[in-house]
């Protein structure tokens, strides 16, 4: 058992996501990168659900009748947040386009 464990106020050290990141891990040493990928929107396939602009408001934008998403800036995404943003789309319309090498 850890030394800490069951005692009153005895913590052990976990890792955690940082807030609202689901492709950030925040560890001793800060947060820990991950592989960028660009995300694209299939407006044949968007119903206008909205779960992506909620997801990542930098990232996607509802028209204005909210009938079509589109991808704004560069669309660059971590891969385990680009993956939450591909599975929760109800219209299976947003899909990872191709990695994308982090500038150095």
């Amino acid at each position: 058992m850890h030394p800490g464990a069951g005692a009153a106020g005895g913590h052990r050290r976990r890792r955690r996501r940082g807030p609202g990141h689901p492709g950030r891990v925040v560890g001793r040493g800060g947060i820990v990168s991950a592989e960028l990928v660009r995300v694209a929107v299939d407006s044949e396939r968007c119903i206008g659900g909205g779960q992506c602009e909620m997801l990542e408001p930098e990232i996607f934008l509802l028209d204005e009748d909210e009938v079509i998403s589109s991808v704004i800036g560069s669309g660059a995404l971590s891969r385990p947040r680009a993956d939450v943003v591909v599975h929760r789309c109800p219209g299976a319309a947003v899909s990872i386009v191709e990695p994308q090498r982090p500038s150095e």
